[in-house]
């Protein structure tokens, strides 16, 4: 049984070699509640998007993935859909590597 569990741990670990979680975060230009609401139901029917979190106060939005192999601001901004044009200040990084910025962010444009 030992042995079992060791392999089976084993296996776990190659198949999940080289995959790394990411973070993307945002500023949003909308002020609407609706709109809020209906982009973070769009970021969490992504399979891609483990946890999603969508500020109503501070108007931002920070998620994070799913193990993969690479992450990308393009991605990101593929999953946003028709929300793409209220995003500001966006910032994708690797967990455990890459800073999540506190909100608000600093020096955006």
């Amino acid at each position: 049984m030992r042995n079992f569990i060791t392999f089976v741990f084993f296996v776990l670990a190659i198949a999940s070699y080289g995959q790394k979680r990411f973070f993307a975060q945002a500023a949003l230009t909308t002020r609407s509640k609706d709109t809020l609401s209906l982009i973070e139901s769009q970021l969490k029917k992504n399979p891609s998007v483990l946890v999603v979190r969508v500020d109503p106060l501070n108007y931002t939005v920070l998620i994070f993935t799913n193990e993969m192999e690479a992450f990308s601001l393009d991605r990101f901004l593929q999953i946003l859909g028709e929300f793409t044009s209220l995003i500001n200040c966006a910032r994708v990084g690797e967990m455990h590597k890459d800073k999540i910025e506190a909100f608000p962010f600093r020096n955006c444009q």
